[in-house]
């Protein structure tokens, strides 16, 4: 027997600071990614993906801002959303030429 198998998630690891603490996750994530979008030049295109993968994640403070279960259930799958702009950038950074 595995001793502490069980869920594990965020809710349970953060306690009443998990709103904070994902917020805080996300905005690293992007942080991240604009610093190595900068470093390897990848352009506005990149960048407009960031843009708009942050506008998605302001838009998930507003649905889990509240804790309801509901509205943070809603919200869990939006997370692919986030993904889905970051990597259109990323592929629309190599596939199109730089407009300046």
């Amino acid at each position: 027997m595995i001793e502490g198998s069980g869920i594990k998630t965020s809710a349970i690891t953060f306690g009443r600071h998990d709103v904070i603490a994902v917020m805080i996750c996300q905005a690293m994530f992007l942080l991240i990614l604009a610093w190595i979008g900068w470093r390897y030049a990848l352009g506005i295109y990149f960048f407009g993906g960031l843009l708009m993968a942050a506008w998605l994640a302001a838009t998930h403070y507003q649905m889990i801002g509240d804790r309801d279960p509901k509205s943070c259930f809603r919200a869990f799958p939006h997370n692919n959303w986030i993904g889905a702009m970051v990597f259109a950038g990323l592929v629309a950074s190599f596939q199109f030429p730089k407009p300046f």
